[in-house]
């Protein structure tokens, strides 16, 4: 990612902090792990795509994937999402609350929202959003603080790995519903 495109993000964050969390665009790093741990699965929803860091390595890492839906309610970085060029891709400019009805089919999701922030302001929708990840194989929550206890209210297994060589440092959740905690390590 070059420094123009890290500019752009943090003008972005500055406009509409709550939606982001962070002025800092995910690392190749954190991409490079959340990719990994979609492989697998075959129809893939991104909540909070952003500039598309996320979404172009999971594309990439993952071949066999049939679809991915990334969702993006920023304008400007919806925008920078439709540069990329993937017949698997679907971009939707909408809220992540209303995934479902974009998606009723889909086996992984991938949230890079900023649950915790959200919560404070409107717990209906968090509520929703998870209430809705619930039926996916895997849910995969990459974020920057380290609480996991909303997650548990949500999922049965939940595991996280952090990733340092990101800026600020990132967690990885992976979470599941389905079966026992080695059915949940699936690859």
């Amino acid at each position: 990612m070059g420094k123009k495109a890290k500019l752009d993000f943090a003008i972005e964050f500055i406009k509409h902090r709550e939606e982001l969390g962070t002025p800092f665009a995910s690392s190749r790093y954190l991409a490079r792990a959340v990719a990994r741990e979609v492989s697998g699965y075959k129809r893939v929803v991104e909540l909070g795509a952003g500039q598309g860091q996320v979404t172009r390595r999971i594309l990439k890492e993952n071949p066999d994937l049939v679809s991915l839906t990334a969702f993006e309610i920023i304008p400007e970085l919806f925008e920078d999402l439709l540069q990329i060029n993937d017949s698997r891709l679907t971009i939707v400019s909408a809220s992540a609350e209303n995934f479902i009805d974009y998606v009723p089919d889909f086996d992984c999701v991938v949230s890079g929202l900023p649950l915790t922030t959200m919560f404070r302001k409107s717990r209906e929708i968090v509520d929703k959003i998870l209430s809705d990840s619930r039926s996916a194989q895997r849910y995969i929550q990459y974020k920057y603080f380290p609480s996991k206890r909303l997650l548990k209210d949500y999922f049965e297994h939940v595991r996280g790995s952090m990733i340092w060589r990101n800026v600020p440092p990132a967690l990885i959740y992976v979470c599941s519903n389905n079966g026992s905690e080695s059915s949940f390590l699936k690859r």
